[in-house]
């Protein structure tokens, strides 16, 4: 299996780091950056690409997408084309414009398009899809979704300004799509989305640092989703509220929680499990198994095992209403 990695920041030192977990070797990273592309060569023994042309004349079996949403587009239609599978990190772009063709061309070539969804793999949310779906606490009406981290602490070894979600025109302030994702994973399609979104600190960005969606979904709940770029440290609460009781995710602790108002009883799930391959401790331990699951995913549909569970049709319709809640449309 000939891999190729387009993209080699910290999204894509993961996809090279899981496909050598997976036993693959002949793996091929291309990044504009010489010191990204220097990093890779020496902390994970691969070949780079001497040339955005040199990586586009190789073949490949598959190629993982880790650049700025801005970007997805290109290197996905470059896929097809070549008749690469591929997978993209969330979204599958920043605009819904081609998606549709592109789609039609990967389907016509038979080729795998898996769209990252890195949250759906975590033992938590798959732990509340699971509660959810068995019903319970009997069927969800409401809830509350509020994750926030301080922009520069997102990635502190580089300047936030150089990261794609500060800036618009590289498919910044779309990064809700991930938990709109997982959402959507267990409550089914939103029927409306409503969003009230503004920038209120100094951070040198062009995107909002805060944005607040009410999503009425088909299935019934209505949920409230608030995420920012302001909170230090970083911040992840979430709640789903029936008439029976509530089911709460501490994220910090790896803990899925319900209490049930007809037995007045709290029960409890440690969803801290992880590979001990990783060889790392603590929270970022448990949560890195999410992405090592997600790539892994992808392998399974390589091989015909699996298909993807994110597609570039499904992507594209969260998109879009994403882009027409935010303005972005």
């Amino acid at each position: 299996m000939r891999i190729g990695v387009v993209g080699n920041g910290s999204m894509g030192r993961r996809r090279i780091a899981h496909s050598q977990m997976h036993g693959y070797t002949d793996i091929t990273g291309w990044d504009i950056r010489q010191d990204r592309r220097k990093e890779v060569e020496e902390n994970f023994g691969i070949k780079t690409a001497s040339s955005q042309k040199a990586f586009e004349n190789s073949d490949f079996d598959a190629i993982f997408i880790c650049v700025p949403p801005a970007e997805h587009y290109y290197y996905m239609k470059l896929a097809a084309e070549k008749g690469w599978n591929f997978m993209v990190e969330n979204p599958v772009s920043h605009k819904v414009k081609g998606l549709d063709a592109l789609q039609r061309e990967v389907q016509k070539k038979k080729l795998v398009a898996n769209i990252s969804c890195n949250v759906r793999f975590l033992k938590a949310t798959q732990r509340i899809k699971k509660l959810v779906q068995e019903g319970t606490i009997g069927h969800i009406l409401s809830g509350i979704v509020d994750i926030g981290e301080y922009l520069p602490d997102w990635h502190p070894y580089e300047p936030y300004t150089d990261y794609y979600p500060s800036k618009k025109e590289m498919g910044g302030g779309l990064d809700a799509i991930c938990d709109l994702d997982w959402l959507v994973d267990i409550f089914g399609d939103i029927k409306k989305m409503n969003a009230v979104y503004t920038k209120k600190s100094k951070l040198k960005i062009d995107t909002y640092d805060i944005i607040d969606f009410v999503l009425e979904f088909k299935s019934g709940p209505q949920l409230v989703l608030h995420t920012d770029m302001l909170q230090s440290p970083y911040g992840r609460t979430t709640k789903f509220i029936s008439e029976n009781g509530v089911i709460v995710w501490d994220y910090k602790q790896a803990i899925v929680k319900y209490y049930d108002r007809r037995t007045k009883k709290w029960t409890e799930f440690d969803e801290s499990g992880v590979d001990a391959a990783l060889g790392t401790e603590g929270e970022k331990s448990w949560a890195e198994q999410m992405y090592v699951d997600d790539s892994y995913h992808f392998f399974k549909c390589l091989k015909g095992e699996a298909k993807p569970l994110n597609t570039i049709e499904s992507n594209s319709k969260l998109l879009k209403q994403l882009l027409e809640a935010i303005g972005y449309a």
